[in-house]
Order: structure tokens, then sequence, then C-alpha cells
């Protein structure tokens, strides 16, 4: 897909809460979204105020024919697509 847009954060994943189920190491952004919170202003002009990139996405999740994807509602692009090419195994 030629509109990937993605920057994949890895670091450690801090949480007050020791018993949260929280497996996550990183996560994928829209580096549009990255650049407004840099910028403190959305391409659009209006303040975005202060957030973190978890707090100010606005991603879906889908299945595609052939993976997964991560979408950007408020920019509509694609983040980040996984192919799974899953083939059936032969019986012996």
């Amino acid at each position: 897909m030629s509109d990937t847009v993605v920057r994949v954060v890895v670091e450690p994943h801090y949480d007050d809460d020791p018993d949260r189920p929280d497996a996550r190491v990183g996560m994928a952004s829209c580096v549009r979204c990255l650049s407004e919170l840099q910028a403190g202003m959305s391409e659009e002009g209006i303040p975005v105020g202060v957030a973190s990139p978890e707090s100010y996405a606005r991603q879906q999740f889908g299945v595609t024919d052939d993976g997964w994807q991560v979408w950007c509602v408020r920019h509509q692009c694609n983040i980040v697509h996984i192919s799974v090419n899953v083939k059936p195994q032969k019986e012996s």
C-alpha cells in the first residue's frame, strides 16, 4: 500500500497499574498526527493542546483480505498494514 505513513515508537511502556495486562513495547503512530503534536497545531490551524500520541490518536484496527490494518481516522491514511499469508496445511 503506497499511502503507508507510519512511525513505530518502541520504548518502555510505564504504567502506574502493574496489574494492567498491557504487553505493548511501543505503538504505531501516524506521522502527520505526530507532526501536529510537535507543532501544537493541527493542519487546519486548530491548537491541539497538551496531549500524548496515545491520547491524540484516532485509529481504527481492521481485518483486510490479506492481513490487518491500522488506519488514521483523523487523516484518512493507512498507518500500517500487516500482511498475513496463511497457507492451509496438508493433511498427513
